[in-house]
């Protein structure tokens, strides 16, 4: 990836988290995880954005691609189970909002309770998925929201 793959991975990442925190924040039902988006409180010079998203990008491939792999086939054939007349784009844009918003969650949380407490595992991919599968799946108004959302969202359709 390019230099500005990351400055736009990085840039899209914060627009993503601020459209979800506004739906957590509106409704009750759900609770925030935490660190789900501190990291992104903060500002970033871009060389630091760039070596941290880089840094997690190759963390990610070498030792994860599997489980988003996993989830990415569990949710495209559960979502046509569950939707068999949804059509195809409308399916692969919801699954791949969740593996985006599983990717950020999981970034957040690598860099900042996991370096705040060692030994957290802030990184933890099945709490993280777990949570993520809970907002966009179980919970029926942030569901529907954060559906419209990745539908809206051009980047998720290409």
């Amino acid at each position: 990836m390019t230099e500005q793959d990351y400055i736009n991975i990085y840039k899209l990442s914060i627009e993503l988290a601020d459209s979800i925190l506004d739906i957590i924040v509106e409704n009750k039902e759900t609770r925030y995880l935490d660190g789900s988006f501190d990291y992104f409180e903060d500002e970033k010079t871009v060389q630091q954005a760039v070596s941290e998203l880089s840094r997690f990008d190759n963390i990610v491939r070498k030792r994860y691609s599997g489980v988003l792999k996993n989830y990415l086939k569990y949710r495209v054939f559960t979502r046509y189970l569950e939707m068999p007349d949804e059509n195809k784009q409308d399916r692969l844009c919801q699954v791949y909002g969740e593996l985006a918003l599983i990717c950020i969650i999981v970034l957040s949380r690598h860099y900042t309770i996991s370096q705040e407490k060692p030994g957290f595992s802030g990184n933890s991919w099945t709490a993280v998925i777990n949570w993520v599968y809970r907002l966009c799946v179980h919970s029926l108004k942030p569901g529907t929201k954060i559906h419209g959302l990745f539908a809206s969202m051009p980047w998720l359709k290409n």
